[in-house]
């Protein structure tokens, strides 16, 4: 775009010169980017197409090296399992010879074959001119050594026959007699041109070039297209044959040992030392991708006419922005400020559509602006109305809270305290004069009333919490659990009870409420106590709260009690929630419920970490301002 103004500064061009120019520069990127773009692609997918191609191929051709070898093996051993041959064998006939040579004629697999001794001595040869080789000795050759002590077949390392001059790997198996003994070995020579002839075939690419290595000695050719490169060395110039010797498995683009590009693969030949390596020649492989970059600049060409004729007709057609301008100069005039002139070019008309739109949105804005305030406005009302409605139904369920404490402070335990009090006198009256089912009765009534009076107390306590709640002062913690160890004095000598306290801060807190706070938690550090007396402590340090972002008081009380499971930690805070029966441990199980509510009506939180039998500490916070 700052080109084309450019030239437009110094030519002073029009609008239509300007459009055409602007369309052709668009097409002109637009096909050059295209084009790059598909024959980038195109490498990419058609290199790794081949590469993964390659490798399949590799693969194939490992398994059928496996194959060949294999069937090498089945040949010889069902030949070796022939009855004339093994009784030719056996009585050192030389019509083992004629069976040798008949072998070599069926499986044009082998160069030649020979029957040994279990010594080495040589008995027969399926070649005529190894006659004269009839009783010569192999034991001191590595491969005879090998399969004597392995007793496995053996697969020998390439190298030119003695007998034929041509090259060949050496197989050999051992032949058995009845009782299990080495009879004698029967050893040839795998004819590499056959098994090169048979892989290199397999290439499914007319370029590509399949050949197979021997791992051993630091790299031998067995197979290629080329018969004068088997038995040649693996150089070092090739990385990818350097790879394949090593075992490996995979694909890479790199240059043959003669300099050339290429896409090879390779894959190790299972159960065998050898490795299978395919290499496409770079060149004849992307030879699609010339014809493709040929299509490219048709395809771009084309563009770039079509481009020219699409600028032409917009150039005829360069009085439209004019008249859209006009007619949103009208539409604007009238207030539709949601008209928009569409109108994109770099020039004065467009400059000029530009600055209208801009108007209008910003007079469009100004607009959203005082409807949004006069929203916000009645939002915030009807807010306001509602805020008051809660308060009101606030005030009143407080003041039925109220009524309700009344009602069970006076109206329910005056009735309770007249059957206690009967109840107690029937217990005084008649002690001993009734039987004994009638005393124990008596017994469950008086207890009822008094657990009764007990848990209205408890419940009337709680309901008070927040409504008869003091004002916040200055509270000495220290002072307070000094009070409540006093109050608590019974119960600590009767369990032989030890209460310790480390210094505690100064918190703006309800004073009467902390005291029912820390008499709570403590009394029942004291009663939940296990067959050692209780040991308690109390103390307090200050950390920082991340979700209330700002510092609190956190206090800890300690013992050694019976413990509380994990699953009980949350259930233990709820009202009347007990965990034990009223015969193990007395109380309503509004305690910590009563601890809670006080703790939160400080805007803090409380929790217990515990576990069976380890005692537990009660955590509570209290902001520190």
């Amino acid at each position: 775009m700052r080109v084309l103004q450019s030239i437009h500064a110094r030519l002073r061009l029009g609008l239509a010169s300007q459009v055409i120019g602007l369309v052709i520069f668009t097409a002109l990127v637009a096909g050059g980017l295209v084009g790059v773009m598909l024959i980038q692609n195109s490498y990419t997918i058609t290199r790794e197409g081949i590469l993964q191609k390659n490798l399949a191929t590799a693969d194939l051709v490992a398994r059928f090296a496996a194959h060949y070898i294999e069937g090498v093996e089945t040949n010889l051993r069902q030949f070796a399992a022939r009855p004339l041959f093994i009784r030719a064998v056996r009585e050192n006939d030389l019509e083992a010879e004629l069976h040798l040579a008949q072998f070599l004629e069926i499986d044009e697999r082998f160069e030649s074959i020979s029957v040994y001794d279990a010594t080495g001595i040589g008995w027969a040869s399926g070649l005529k001119d190894q006659w004269q080789n009839r009783g010569g000795t192999v034991a001191d050759r590595e491969w005879f050594q090998q399969i004597i002590a392995t007793r496995k077949p053996y697969l020998g390392i390439p190298v030119i026959s003695r007998a034929t001059g041509n090259p060949v790997s050496g197989y050999a198996v051992l032949l058995f007699d009845d009782k299990g003994e080495i009879h004698a070995v029967l050893g040839g020579g795998i004819s590499l041109a056959a098994l090169s002839e048979a892989t290199t075939e397999l290439s499914i690419s007319t370029a590509a070039r399949t050949s197979l290595m021997d791992a051993r000695q630091g790299g031998l050719i067995v197979a290629h297209p080329d018969p004068k490169r088997i038995l040649a060395p693996v150089t070092g110039q090739n990385a990818a044959a350097l790879r394949a010797v090593a075992g490996e498995r995979g694909t890479m683009e790199t240059r043959s040992s003669s300099g050339e590009l290429t896409l090879a693969a390779f894959a190790p030949v299972p159960r065998l030392p050898w490795s299978v390596l395919i290499q496409e020649p770079s060149a004849s492989a992307f030879a699609p991708l010339q014809n493709l970059t040929t299509q490219a600049i048709v395809y771009v060409s084309g563009i770039m006419l079509i481009a020219a004729l699409l600028g032409i007709a917009l150039a005829r057609r360069i009085v439209r922005p004019v008249r859209e301008l006009a007619r949103g100069t009208e539409e604007i005039g009238k207030g539709n400020l949601d008209y928009q002139i569409e109108i994109t070019s770099a020039d004065e008309i467009g400059q000029l559509a530009q600055s209208f739109n801009r108007m209008t949105r910003d007079l469009r804005a100004i607009t959203a602006s005082r409807d949004e305030l006069n929203r916000e406005i009645a939002e915030r009302k009807q807010a306001e109305e509602k805020l008051q409605i809660f308060a009101a139904e606030l005030e009143r369920s407080n003041k039925e809270l109220e009524q309700f404490a009344y009602i069970a402070s006076h109206d329910l335990q005056e009735p309770l305290r007249m059957v206690a009090s009967y109840s107690q006198l029937l217990e005084k009256r008649y002690r001993g004069k009734l039987d004994q089912d009638a005393n124990e009765y008596i017994g469950f009534a008086v207890d009822g009333v008094n657990r009764m009076q007990r848990l209205i107390n408890d419940l009337l306590a709680y309901s008070r919490i927040s409504t008869r709640g003091k004002e916040f002062t200055p509270v000495d913690c220290h002072a307070v659990v000094g009070q409540v160890i006093a109050n608590l004095q019974i119960a600590i000598q009767e369990t032989g009870a030890l209460v310790t306290c480390d210094p505690l801060p100064t918190v703006r807190a309800d004073e009467s409420q902390m005291i029912q706070l820390f008499q709570n938690l403590i009394g029942n550090a004291i009663k939940f106590h296990g067959t050692e007396p209780p040991r308690v402590h109390i103390s307090a340090r200050e950390t920082f709260e991340v979700l209330e972002t700002s510092k609190v008081w956190t206090f800890s009380i300690r013992d050694n009690g019976i413990g509380i499971a994990p699953q009980y930690r949350e259930r233990i805070f709820v009202i009347f929630q007990r965990l034990h029966t009223r015969e193990e441990y007395s109380g309503t199980g509004i305690g910590l419920a009563i601890c809670k509510k006080i703790v939160e009506r400080h805007n803090g939180r409380i929790w217990v970490e515990s576990e069976p039998g380890k005692g537990a500490t009660f955590y509570f916070t209290l902001p520190a301002n």
